[in-house]
């Protein structure tokens, strides 16, 4: 793990990936996780990787072992363009694929079993009942470029689809569930509307439509709706979506003196607005937020304060920043940042900065990150297309 200094320009990371796939026991003998070093060749490595700290700390190893009946594939998921991964209880965990649908693991990925329409669709999104690893919602595009919304109460074995958008054609950019009432689910289409069922998916209305890009889309734990909208700001829902406020938030003028030439920002002129939204991440534990914005990572204590600029890891001020999160237990005092397919760590709120090179160069994006909430220092890479 190599430190890379807060306002250090200039960075240049050179590495050598070589093949150290070495197969150790996890959890127990049944299952396998192979740490990484690189690989043999140019295939791209998707699906999953896991660090424990049980293990060897700061160390991914890939955890795509699949089961189908009787039948093990240890690289299952090696190949699966992975988009989103979700934790309903303790090594209860989720992955949506972007092509082959839904794996569930229930021993913190020792093994998955697929989950999935046995369909040609492509997947967006997925929510989970809290509580229930049996009721959950899938939505997405069927082959005819209907949208398309499914749900399952036995744990994926049977689906039932509950919505179907024939006439416009128009896939399911969103789908989130209510905190407090199971039967409560919110739609985002492609044309940025919102849908609302209020009997578990038997029937829908429109509840409101944005003239701006729906970037992001859920249900926090206080139970209030929030669409991240790519021009305009959070606009948030207190009351079942029946009204919406709409936040534009602002940046504030640089504290640390950097520099942004040509068409960039000017950080010196006090609070200004954001050009594009891209991800907003609420802490439940410490309250404050972390927003990706303008390529760049940004920190406040209130959303309705001015957002700081957190420098990033690299030389450059602006980064194609995939996702990132904060950790479960302290908040945005512990960072996880991914750029591209590279990952980055910080655990002063974005002062300082480490960089992982344990991982290949041959690895898919890193699309989704969790960090166990049940289990300290434990933490999940999704894998997904890789972004140019």
């Amino acid at each position: 793990m190599n430190n890379i200094k807060l306002l250090q320009k200039n960075i240049w990371i050179k590495r050598i990936a070589i093949l150290t796939f070495s197969a150790i026991t996890i959890l127990s003998s049944a299952a396998s996780c192979n740490f990484l070093g690189g690989t043999e060749n140019n295939d791209i490595l998707y699906g999953v990787l896991k660090q424990d700290p049980s293990l060897q700390e700061g160390v991914y190893g890939k955890i795509n072992l699949t089961v189908d009946k009787d039948t093990k594939n240890a690289d299952g998921l090696s190949d699966k363009q992975s988009i989103k991964i979700l934790q309903n209880s303790d090594n209860d965990i989720y992955i949506l694929t972007k092509n082959d649908g839904v794996y569930h693991t229930t021993d913190g990925g020792r093994e998955w079993q697929e989950k999935s329409l046995n369909k040609e669709f492509s997947y967006t999104d997925i929510d989970v009942v809290t509580n229930n690893k049996d009721i959950y919602y899938i939505s997405g595009q069927n082959s005819s470029g209907n949208g398309e919304i499914y749900k399952t109460t036995d744990g994926g074995s049977n689906y039932t689809n509950i919505y179907s958008d024939i006439e416009n054609k128009s896939y399911i950019k969103h789908i989130a569930i209510s905190k407090t009432n199971a039967n409560e689910i919110y739609a985002v289409l492609e044309n940025n509307s919102i849908i609302k069922s209020a009997d578990a998916g038997t029937s829908w209305s429109k509840n409101h439509q944005f003239n701006d890009d729906i970037v992001q889309f859920g249900v926090w734990n206080n139970n209030t709706i929030f669409a991240l909208l790519e021009d305009d700001g959070i606009a948030t829902s207190r009351n079942q979506g029946k009204t919406w406020n709409i936040a534009e938030m602002q940046k504030s003028k640089s504290t640390i003196g950097e520099t942004q030439t040509g068409g960039g920002l000017n950080l010196f002129e006090g609070a200004k607005n954001f050009g594009e939204y891209q991800k907003i991440i609420k802490s439940d534990t410490t309250n404050d937020w972390l927003l990706i914005a303008d390529s760049q990572l940004w920190h406040t204590k209130s959303i309705d304060t001015p957002f700081v600029k957190i420098p990033l890891p690299i030389g450059d001020e602006k980064a194609n920043i995939t996702t990132a999160t904060v950790d479960p237990k302290t908040g945005t005092k512990h960072i996880l940042l991914s750029i591209e397919n590279k990952l980055y760590e910080s655990k002063n709120s974005g002062i300082s900065w480490s960089y992982n090179s344990s991982l290949s160069k041959n690895i898919g994006s890193i699309t989704d990150i969790l960090m166990d909430k049940y289990n300290n220092n434990t933490t999940y890479l999704v894998l997904g297309a890789n972004k140019n």
